[in-house]
Order: structure tokens, then C-alpha cells, then sequence
């Protein structure tokens, strides 16, 4: 759980919440660390979200031609920028997800600095992301680059697991945290790949090419049960928060179990065409 009690000094994003209408309401009477935590939450649970629309949209793969009318709508300048737009909140989640493992586990309490990187860095991943949206000719090679990534991934879960694996918490908030530090690296180079390179995701042949690679397949569906047991530990941890007595929390967690398992299950199926 994010402890309200998190941020000790102002920092930009704390003065930009308190400059925001109804918002700055918000945090006069509950906290700005009250604010950015269900930022946090919110944005979790859009990734979530984002992940099972990514998921359905996949699906038309079965008729490459449906797909590709699908895929064509976001051509158009205003779906382009709502596309580029819905990248702030999940990069938003992977970065302020590192800055609680910084404070959890590495005893960083400079939140006033730590919340800066945040912001800092976001937008500029985000101005990156525009300019590399609008050239339209940059170009990876999908394999290699994926290759840099998970390891460059893997290297920082292994780093974070010193700290992260020792007593007192649980198996499932350990897990929940060495996925958010996989996730920190996994989720924005997905985005960037997929918008610097149109191609990749929006061509109905590319994509099916590309989901035969074994190499492939095996970090997209890590990718997937990463974000999915993120999110869904994240949904049952806000049910903790705030659904009282032992039954109703035990029955959203069959819900949240079920529609993860269903999201992991339609990952798996489309993988595997």
C-alpha cells in the first residue's frame, strides 16, 4: 500500500496538483501524497484497462483485413494524438513505480527530488515519443532490439531483488514489486517501438510475421503476465484499502483473479494463432 505520509517536500508535481482546479480541493483536505497515490492507482488501473483493449484489438488478427481497417483509423491527426497522449499515464505509472521501490526497499526519502525525476523524465520520454511520432522514419530491427531490452529488464529486476526479496513482506507484494521494475523498462520501450515504427503494430502481415519468432512470443507473453498480475495485485490491494469484512474481499478477489487469468488466457491464444 502507498503510505500517505510519503512526500515531506514540495515538489513540482505537488505544486502542480495544487494549482489544478477541484484538484487542489483534493489536496488541501487529504494530502498531496494522498493525490499522487491515487494517481498512482489510477493510472495502474488504465494500464490494466489498456492492456485488455490492446488485447481485444488484437483479436481481428483472425481476419488480417478487418484488422487492417481497424488499424487505419489511426492515421487520422486526432486519433494520433490521443494515441501518443495515453502513453503519459502508463509511463507515469513505470516511473512512479520505481520511485516507491526506491523508497520501500532502497530507503530513499527525498520524495520532493525523487517526484521531479518523475515528472522531469516523463515528459521528456513524451516529447521524445512526439518527435519520433511525427518523423515517421526511424527504424530498429525488432529482434535485436527487443533482445537489448529484456535484458537491460532483467538485469534491473535481478539489481532491485537484493533489496526487494528480504523479510518482512509477502511472496505476492515481492512478485508485484520486481514486475513493476521489469515493467519499468518493458512497458516504455514497447511504446516507443510501436509508435516509432507504425509498421510493427498496424500492419496485418508485419505483426503476424513478427508473432511466429519464438523470441517474440516468449517476451510478449512475459510481457503480458507481467502487467496483468501487476495490475491485478494493485486492484486487490485498493479492495484491502477499502471493502471491509473477510467475504466481500474474498469475492473480488475471485473477480480480479478471473479477469486476469481471462486476459493471461486471451494473450496466450492470440500468441499462438
Amino acid at each position: 500500500m502507498i503510505r500517505t505520509d510519503e512526500i515531506k517536500s514540495a515538489s513540482w508535481l505537488e505544486n502542480i496538483l495544487r494549482r489544478t482546479p477541484l484538484v487542489s480541493r483534493l489536496v488541501e483536505l487529504r494530502g498531496a501524497a494522498f493525490v499522487v497515490s491515487w494517481l498512482h492507482r489510477l493510472s495502474g488501473g488504465f494500464m490494466l484497462g489498456f492492456v485488455a483493449f490492446h488485447l481485444l484489438t488484437l483479436q481481428a488478427l483472425k481476419t488480417p483485413q478487418t484488422y487492417q481497417a481497424r488499424m487505419a483509423a489511426y492515421s487520422h491527426p486526432v486519433l494520433a494524438f490521443l494515441e501518443w497522449a495515453l502513453a503519459a499515464p502508463l509511463v507515469y505509472h513505470a516511473l512512479n513505480g520505481g520511485r516507491l521501490v526506491l523508497f520501500e526497499s532502497f530507503g530513499l526519502r527525498r520524495d520532493d527530488r525523487m517526484l521531479n525525476a518523475v515528472l522531469g523524465v516523463g515528459f521528456g520520454y513524451c516529447a521524445i515519443l512526439a518527435l519520433t511520432m511525427l518523423s515517421e522514419s526511424l527504424h530498429l530491427p525488432v529482434l535485436p532490439f527487443w533482445f537489448a531490452v529484456f535484458v537491460a529488464a532483467t538485469a534491473l529486476t535481478f539489481l532491485g531483488a537484493r533489496r526487494i526479496l528480504q523479510p518482512p513482506h509477502g511472496t505476492a507484494w515481492k512478485v508485484q514489486r520486481l514486475s513493476g521494475l521489469f515493467l519499468l523498462v518493458m512497458v516504455p520501450a514497447h511504446l516507443f517501438l510501436m509508435h516509432m515504427n507504425p509498421v510493427v503494430a498496424r500492419d496485418a502481415t508485419t505483426v503476424l510475421s513478427r508473432l511466429q519468432s519464438p523470441l517474440i512470443r516468449f517476451l510478449d507473453l512475459t510481457l503480458a503476465a507481467a502487467v496483468i498480475y501487476h495490475g491485478a495485485y494493485g486492484l486487490m490491494s485498493i479492495a484491502n484499502d477499502y471493502v471491509a469484512g473477510l467475504k466481500p474481499r474474498r469475492l473480488v478477489a475471485m473477480m480480479v483473479t478471473a479477469i486476469g487469468a481471462s486476459l493471461f488466457l486471451l494473450a496466450a491464444r492470440l500468441l499462438f494463432l
